[in-house]
């Protein structure tokens, strides 16, 4: 079993750096539903979300997502389904410049 970050009731999470990153990567432990949105935030205000058809996570499982991106990612926010009911964690997070 690998340390984790984990909550109880909704298992949402928000990442912001203290200095804007280029690209990110997270370990998340998926709970049975494995349903993710992730909004990233950009240091110009923008937003873009990344959803099941890109993260492609399996149900139950230690699973990486990361983004890489040409503008600097202010913050990060995982975005769970059923997280009240099932826990859902963050296993590891990287970040570059």
């Amino acid at each position: 079993m690998k340390p984790t970050i984990l909550a109880s009731g909704e298992d949402d999470y928000e990442i912001a750096f203290l200095r804007p990153v280029s690209a990110v990567g997270l370990e998340l432990l998926t709970n049975n539903l494995a349903r993710h949105k992730v909004p990233l935030t950009f240091t110009d205000a923008t937003q873009e979300v990344l959803d099941d058809a890109v993260l492609d996570t399996n149900p139950n499982a230690f699973e990486f997502v990361g983004v890489q991106s040409t503008k600097r990612i202010r913050s990060i926010f995982i975005d769970t389904a059923g997280g009240a009911t099932v826990n859902e964690s963050i296993a590891a997070i990287w970040t570059a410049q």
